[in-house]
Formats: C-alpha cells, sequence, structure tokens
C-alpha cells in the first residue's frame, strides 16, 4: 500500500487524455473526493485501536478524555482488564446519564470522550473510525490505509470534477458522466470487499449469534 500521489496525478491525467490539470487543482479536488468517499461509510480499512486514554475511580461524566487527531466516528468502547463494552449516549443527554455506569458520550466540537457513572479502571481502549490526512504535495505518498487496489477511484473522481466544472463544455459533460460511471464500478466492488470484512467481523452470520438482552429488550429470549 504506497500508492503516491505522482502516480494518482499521472493517471488523472490518462484519463483526462491529455488535458490539462495543473498539480495544485489536482491535489485540491484529490482532497476533497478522498474525503468525501471515506465519509460516505464505514470502512474496515479505516477502523483503528486507541488505548492512550485511562480510566480512575474518582472519575465522572465530566473527566473529559482526549480522543485520537484522526478521529472520525467511534464504534465500540471498552474499559479494563475485564474488557466491559460501554454504551453510547448523545452529548445532549449526558447529564440524564451522568450516574448511570458503562455509558460514555463524545463532544465532537471539542475533540473530547467522557465515560458516565461508576465503572472500571484502567486502559479506554477506543474502538473508532478514523479519518486520513490531507495531501499537501505532488510528491507526497497517498495514506497508507487505502487499499492500492482501490485508489483509481479518486482519479476517475477528480476527472470528472474538472470535467464537469472547470473545463465544461459539452464533450466534457458526456465523458463526465463516464468518468463517474467508471469510479462507480470500482467503488462497488469496494464495498462488496467491505462487506465481506463486515460479515467476517461477525463470524459470516447476519447478526451476532448471542444477544445481551439487556441491551435488547424487544428481541426474545429464545433458548434452543
Amino acid at each position: 500500500m504506497s500508492v503516491t500521489t505522482q502516480q494518482l496525478y499521472d493517471k488523472t491525467k490518462r484519463i483526462l487524455d491529455g488535458e490539462a490539470i495543473s498539480e495544485n487543482t489536482f491535489i485540491d479536488f484529490l482532497n476533497v473526493v478522498k474525503n468525501k468517499r471515506e465519509a460516505e461509510r464505514r470502512w474496515q480499512f479505516l477502523m483503528r485501536e486507541d488505548s492512550s486514554q485511562t480510566a480512575s475511580a474518582g472519575d465522572n461524566y465530566l473527566n473529559m478524555k482526549t480522543l485520537p487527531t484522526d478521529f472520525a466516528l467511534d464504534y465500540k468502547i471498552f474499559v479494563g482488564d475485564s474488557l466491559i463494552e460501554y454504551l453510547p449516549t448523545p452529548f445532549e443527554e449526558r447529564r440524564f446519564y451522568r450516574d448511570s455506569a458503562k455509558r460514555y458520550y463524545i463532544d465532537f466540537r471539542n475533540g473530547q470522550f467522557a465515560l458516565t457513572g461508576t465503572g472500571e479502571s484502567g486502559s479506554i481502549y477506543l474502538i473508532y473510525f478514523a479519518f486520513t490526512a490531507d495531501v499537501v504535495a505532488i510528491g507526497d505518498t497517498f495514506p497508507t490505509a487505502w487499499p492500492d487496489r482501490f485508489t483509481p477511484i479518486l482519479s476517475f473522481d477528480v476527472a470528472a470534477m474538472f470535467r464537469g466544472g472547470v473545463d465544461f463544455d459539452s464533450e466534457n459533460a458526456r465523458m463526465s458522466s463516464e468518468n463517474r460511471f467508471a469510479a462507480k464500478q470500482l467503488y462497488d466492488a469496494m464495498i462488496s470487499w467491505n462487506n465481506l470484512l463486515i460479515l467476517r467481523s461477525m463470524n459470516h452470520s447476519a447478526r451476532p449469534t448471542q444477544i445481551n438482552i439487556s441491551t435488547h429488550p424487544n428481541v426474545p429470549n429464545i433458548s434452543w
């Protein structure tokens, strides 16, 4: 996973078939389409773990912990050696749940989170979806989290964006649609691959084989 920005730029120029796109315009467009694609789904290849924060016995719901700098969206939180899973709580309801154990909320604006109630002490294991850093120069290595085989999606996206806006005419309008169609074919393949990774994490079942009735009260408790 070591595609360079220069390689993506060269690929984009080939897609544009000789039309001139400056390096600065390409980098600006590349970051736009990269960030758009990353925000569209919970991509397994962007899942990470952070264990830099700790919980203490005296913590309350106002003891804020710092989120990772590349944090985009939370997935799960486990606390302590027993790896107790905490449940998410909306930020606006944090005071309502302030004394409820085994819950957490996120302050997205300030890049922080906190645990509510009284719970475990020890390391906090935050499983989250990250965002990748923007490219700043044509010689940069593209974020290595992206699988190489799917990076052409971004070249087609940039080409479509360029033809549909900066260099618009009837011919480029038609080619912009074709570029978007080509991107969609590979994007659909990336979605299928991501779905397989999700199923793999669930042991290839449609849902977990065991459900915690305390957190899913409307699910019948059927024992075979």
